[in-house]
């Protein structure tokens, strides 16, 4: 009988060891549950100010020399980040590259006309 008593306080103290165990993976849990929530809502956050970035950066002017990056094409795209304006150039090694710029329409529009006046010599 007595062995009997000490296998049940042995479950007895197992049992109370998975409870206590129990519990504290449910803080951690929810303490996980607290922190996931806090960096969605900073994504959110993130995310709105990148908007706010984007678009000031569409009506702002921007300053281009196509004759001194060597330009020679400059189209309107649509891609994943946007509408966008690439300049198609010539690197210093005779590569081609592109550099994206995010801009509006407008700007769009007075980038391509000094582009046609810069390449006819203007």
């Amino acid at each position: 009988m007595l062995n009997m008593f000490k296998t049940v306080a042995e479950l007895t103290q197992t049992v109370n060891a998975q409870r206590e165990e129990i519990n504290k993976l449910k803080q951690d849990l929810a303490s996980t549950d607290t922190l996931l929530e806090t960096v969605r809502g900073q994504a959110a956050q993130w995310k709105e100010a990148a908007n706010v970035l984007k678009e000031q950066w569409r009506d702002a002017e921007h300053a281009v020399s196509f004759k001194a990056m060597n330009a020679f094409a400059i189209e309107r795209n649509h891609g994943s980040e946007g509408p966008c304006t690439i300049i198609g150039y010539f690197g210093p090694d005779s590569t081609v590259n592109e550099w994206t710029l995010f801009c509006n329409e407008e700007v769009h529009a007075k980038l391509v006309e000094q582009f046609k006046s810069e390449m006819k010599g203007e």
